[in-house]
């Protein structure tokens, strides 16, 4: 569905926009913990014989909060963005609230060398 054609929203050379970013981007990052694969299994593995539990993944899986907070910030953000301009509605204050949040997590993960490459 993200690479679906918007019926409403156009790109700057007025075909219509594709949320080719979320799907190349937010999905796959966030995919792997809500998939099998074997990214998403390995730090549940065991040795040979023992039999197979979730474990917790804390080392692996400890920074996964701020992802979680600035995918919930994107997708909040863009809910206001469509359904304000499906309205004709000016965009809401909060927009700008939403990007410094996002500004600073990003700035944040650059500082700590985590960004997403």
């Amino acid at each position: 569905m993200a690479l679906e054609e918007d019926t409403v929203e156009k790109n700057e050379h007025g075909l219509p926009f594709k949320n080719e970013f979320d799907y190349d981007a937010l999905y796959f990052w966030t995919s792997h913990f809500v998939h099998a694969t074997v990214v998403a299994v390995l730090g549940h593995a065991c040795q040979r014989g023992q039999v197979f539990k979730v474990r917790a993944r804390g080392r692996v899986t400890q920074k996964q909060g701020e992802n979680a907070l600035v995918n919930a910030v994107v997708f909040l953000s863009k809910g206001f963005v469509c359904g304000c301009r499906a309205m004709n509605e000016e965009q809401p204050p909060v927009l700008m609230e939403m990007h410094k949040t996002l500004t600073t997590l990003g700035d944040k993960k650059e500082r700590d060398g985590t960004k997403a490459k």
